[in-house]
Formats: structure tokens, sequence, C-alpha cells
């Protein structure tokens, strides 16, 4: 049977097995409501056609760039998911090719389509996927063309849009301070528009890093022609605000350990129910959310939580970190441990993955893009790493995330090459020591810790590096026997861990594995936003 498909500027006929094969939303039209004329003139006639015609052949390669939004928006309202799925695969595909040589219009597409999904259909991936890919190039001039032009322009800024752009500016206050004097310097009064950004970015970076620029800015602001009172008290309460979380970090206390697996042994021994673990984070036993997950892990095993437990465990920790966002710890990490207990498949595992989701959706205890992922050694066996004695002594230049070490090195300084600085943070020399000493079980034990370098100007890295916002951990990858791959964090080294792969040893859950030593530190007061 043919369905006749009314277009703007006429009628096509398909086959209505394609159709309902296809879209279940076509197979509900015809099937279920009789119908055999479908209407869809809200669209270009000619995106229609190629609409179709993807349909019948049920493959597609490659998308043109004027009808991509198109295509994927009938996917979506038709239910053609394989299409659907096609479309954004594409992009994504498209995204991370981004290169140093990317074009100033490829750029703004590739931004505009993924800022579309996401505002559309609530689909973050693709915007995350170009805040990593993009901001990789950071210091070349076409990536930041596209910031700064935006933030320059007059009018209403797509909040999305915004967020992307400033997220990929890392540390870099300067783009974003000229951007924005530019911007103010051609008003009369204060739009809501720069009212929102000057809220969410970070003004005590921009007053440490770009004094000069801070106090230009303000300087404009305080003289547009049409100020209003309100706004006057906008600007004076940004000021004050400023300058107290600026004595604020620097006060900051300093904890130089990021990891002692052997004090970590001793929590354990403590901590057998969800209470246990909320008095250890009062008391301070545990300093951050990556401590909180450590101790689930055995938590869990012992004693699975009931749904109103997990709740009310959940926001006990909220009204604890609520107001110490540098506790939190990263999405990463708990994707890993979700991953981790769904394939040891133990009973318990539906309860710690319920928990742990739970977990994810909190803002006041996950975060997304506040973390940076610095990966210290290169890949070795864990027999290799279990045999280490002597202290090791490994200094790292903040920079490029992808650097790895050779665990045998003694004493290393990385350059870093300008096609690879990282968007976060200027390069800094930074150390730290890594003891393997034995635990009171028999078995050998980590310790890491920061050693105080002294640095030419006001950065104090061993204050970003502090345990309060820092998390040292192994993570280890490799096929499992079923042909998957994952990764999962160190705790699957710890003694409760290796509980979740019962009568398996945990090496036998790979075929073959590496292990990779990682630094991961909360970042939000070194960035842009």
């Amino acid at each position: 049977m043919q369905i006749s498909i009314k277009i703007r500027d006429g009628t096509l006929q398909i086959a209505s097995d394609v159709l309902t094969l296809n879209s279940s939303k076509f197979a509900e039209l015809i099937n279920d409501l009789g119908f055999h004329e479908i209407e869809i003139d809200d669209f270009d006639p000619d995106t229609v056609r190629i609409f179709l015609t993807l349909i019948e052949e049920t493959e597609v390669n490659e998308f043109e760039k004027g009808r991509f939004r198109e295509l994927h928006k009938l996917a979506v309202v038709f239910a053609v998911t394989w299409l659907e799925s096609r479309c954004r695969e594409w992009l994504g595909d498209q995204i991370e090719s981004i290169s140093a040589d990317s074009s100033h219009e490829l750029l703004d597409f590739l931004l505009d389509e993924a800022v579309y999904i996401h505002d559309k259909w609530k689909i973050e991936t693709l915007t995350d996927l170009f805040i990593r890919s993009a901001g990789k190039w950071f210091c070349f001039s076409n990536i930041q063309y596209i910031i700064s032009s935006y933030l320059k322009q007059d009018g209403d800024l797509n909040h999305t849009k915004l967020y992307v752009l400033l997220k990929m500016c890392g540390g870099n206050t300067k783009i974003v301070l000229k951007a924005l004097f530019c911007r103010v310097i051609r008003q009369n009064s204060l739009d809501a528009a720069t009212k929102h950004i000057l809220g969410i970015i970070n003004l005590p970076l921009c007053f440490e890093h770009s004094p000069n620029l801070y106090f230009r800015l303000l300087d404009v602001l305080r003289y547009l022609e049409d100020l209003s009172s309100q706004d006057l008290r906008f600007i004076l309460d940004l000021e004050i605000d400023t300058q107290k979380k600026v004595l604020m970090r620097k006060n900051f206390i300093v904890d130089p350990i990021l990891l002692d697996r052997f004090a970590q042994e001793e929590i354990d021994d403590q901590c057998e129910t969800l209470d246990d673990v909320i008095n250890a984070a009062t008391n301070g036993s545990v300093k951050n959310m990556f401590g909180v997950l450590d101790l689930l892990v055995k938590v869990v095993a012992l004693n699975p939580p009931e749904v109103e437990a997990a709740d009310h465990f959940v926001s006990s920790l909220e009204d604890l970190y609520k107001d110490k966002p540098s506790r939190r710890a990263s999405s990463r990490y708990v994707d890993m441990l979700m991953t981790a207990m769904i394939k040891a498949n133990q009973p318990q595992t539906k309860s710690g993955v319920m928990l742990l989701e739970k977990l994810q959706k909190s803002k006041l205890l996950v975060s997304k893009h506040d973390h940076i992922v610095l990966k210290l050694f290169g890949d070795e066996s864990l027999e290799e790493f279990g045999s280490y004695t002597a202290v090791r002594i490994v200094q790292f230049t903040l920079g490029p995330v992808i650097r790895m070490f050779s665990p045998r090195s003694q004493s290393r300084e990385l350059s870093t090459p300008r096609s690879l600085e990282h968007p976060y943070s200027e390069p800094h020399p930074f150390r730290l020591k890594i003891e393997i000493v034995n635990s009171k079980d028999g078995n050998q034990t980590v310790r890491a810790c920061t050693e105080q370098l002294e640095l030419e100007n006001n950065y104090n890295v061993n204050r970003l590096f502090s345990s309060a916002r820092a998390r040292f951990y192994f993570t280890v990858r490799g096929p499992c026997d079923d042909g998957t791959e994952f990764t999962v964090p160190n705790q699957l080294m710890g003694r409760w861990s290796k509980w979740w792969f019962h009568t398996s040893s945990f090496t036998s859950r790979f075929n073959t594995y590496t292990v990779t030593l990682v630094v991961e530190y909360y970042a939000s007061d070194y960035t842009v936003i």
C-alpha cells in the first residue's frame, strides 16, 4: 500500500511498509489510526525528500551541514531511532575531529548544533564532548576567536552556549575580561546578558590573574551612562564578594597527603553502615566525597541499603557538603564504580548501583567539569607495581593531561609544547612523593603526598593539590572474559573491593590488564567558570 506524504510543494508516494518498519510514529498513524495521507508541511520540502530517501535506503554516511538540524529533528519527531542515533553519532564524530586547523564556520556549526540538541532535548553528551575536544586546542586563534566574538556580541546570549565557551577558557581570564570590556564599553546601561556573565564567572581568579583588566572593567561598569541604582548595588556587591573570596583563598589550609592507604584501612575497620560513613565525613576522618565513595564499597557489601536509607544518606551528605564545593567527587569516578559493581554481578549490586545513581544526580556531591585528571605513570602490570619498595619522586608540569611517565623515573620534568597546553591552568612545577610501605596485614600499601616547590608568582600549586580537593588513585583497565572492556578505579585493589569478585581473583576478571596512577583534582577555583 502506498502512503501519500503532503509537503509544501506537492505530494510524495512511499510504501507503507517502509514507513512502519522504520518509525513507531508512522506505524501508529498508519496501522492504528488508519491514515492514508500524512502532512509534513512544517519542514523544508527538499529536506523531507532526503528524509524519506534515507528511510528507504536505511543507510547514511554523511550529512549536509545546512540540512543536518532539520533531518535530525524529523528523525526525532517521527521516532526513526536508527537515524536519530546516526545523526548524533555523526555530529559526535565531527566534534571529536576538531583540530587546530578547524575553521570558524565549522566550529560555530558544531557548537550551535550541540547546544540546540542540549536545549531542545536535554542531552548534554555533545556539549560535554565539545568542551573536551575544542578545549584541547584552546591556545589556537580559531578557538579563541569563537569565544571572544560571542562574548562581544550585543543583545541576549544563549546560556548553554555561553557556559560551554566559558568552560573552554579554563583558567584563561584575559580573553574573558577583554571580551567583556569590549562588550560593556559599547553599552549605555548594564544589560541582562552582561549581568549574567558577571554573576557566573570566577571574579576572584580574574582579580588574581589580571588585576589591571579587572579594575578597568569595573571602572567602565561604574560609569555607564544609564546605570540604575539597582545595577550599581549589583556591581558593589560583586566587588565585596570578590575581595572576601580572595581572602578566603589565601587562608586555605593545605593538607599535602593525597593518599594514605594504611589510614584508609583503619577507617574501613570502623565503618559498617551508612551512618558510620556520615560520622566519618562529619568528624573529618574522610576529607571529601572520594573518600566517602571508598567506604561505600565495603558498606554496601556488608549491609545493602534500602531506598529510604539511601535517600537519607544522600540528603545528610548534601547538608554536610553544600557549602564545600571543593569536596565533590567527579562523575567519571562514580561511573567507574558503578561499572565495576555491575560487572561483579553480586547480590548487593542492585543496591550499590541504586545508591551511586542517587549520588550521581546530586550536584552538591558530584560534578562534571570541575575536575581535571592528570595521569602520572604509564601503563604497567600490577605485579610490577607491587614490587616497588623505594620512594619515588615524580616532578611534572601542570599542562597536558595525556602526558605519561615511566614508573622507574626518579625525577623528571616535562616540557609543555604550546600545541598541548592544558586550558585549565598555566604550566607550573609540581612534585609528588610516593612511598610504598607495609600495611598491618603484611601487604604493601601506598602513601602519596605533595612536596612544596618555590614558585615565582602568587600561584600555590600545593593548595590546588591539597587532599581536600585532590584524589590520588589507580585505574585498571582491560578486556573482560565476555569480550567487553571497562575501567575501574583503585578500590578494586583494596581489601574490601576484592570481595566484589567473590571466588574469582581480581586479575582473573581480565584477560590482560594495565594500571595507571592518576591524580584527579577539583579545579573550579582555578577556572573561569
